[in-house]
């Protein structure tokens, strides 16, 4: 059963779970464990280490589906997200998924 929104995370391995596959010619994130219907933010950290931001809904399930700009660069990307769930333990104050590590 997933976690009301407002309610803190209390160690690693809880709440949402992401992969990043490539599918030609996009980049195409998909994820479980998310607030049913509330936007996610996907974040992106390029080579150059720049970060970039997408929101996508999750579905009534807390289920995500999320192509991605294709104009994001190629290379080594690390992607991860959150539905924005308190966390205490992190300095941003939010929960985020564990990063998924793909070359694109």
């Amino acid at each position: 059963m997933g976690r009301e929104a407002g309610q803190s995370f209390n160690g690693p391995g809880e709440g949402p779970a992401i992969t990043a596959v490539v599918t030609p010619p996009q980049l195409v994130v998909t994820g479980q464990g998310f607030l049913p219907g509330q936007w996610v933010t996907i974040r992106v950290i390029e080579p150059d280490e720049m970060a970039n931001y997408f929101q996508y809904p999750a579905d009534l399930a807390g289920d995500l589906v999320a192509a991605l700009p294709t104009s994001i660069s190629h290379g080594t990307l690390h992607i991860s997200a959150t539905d924005s769930r308190a966390d205490r333990s992190d300095e941003s104050g939010v929960h985020w998924s564990y990063t998924d590590t793909i070359t694109w």
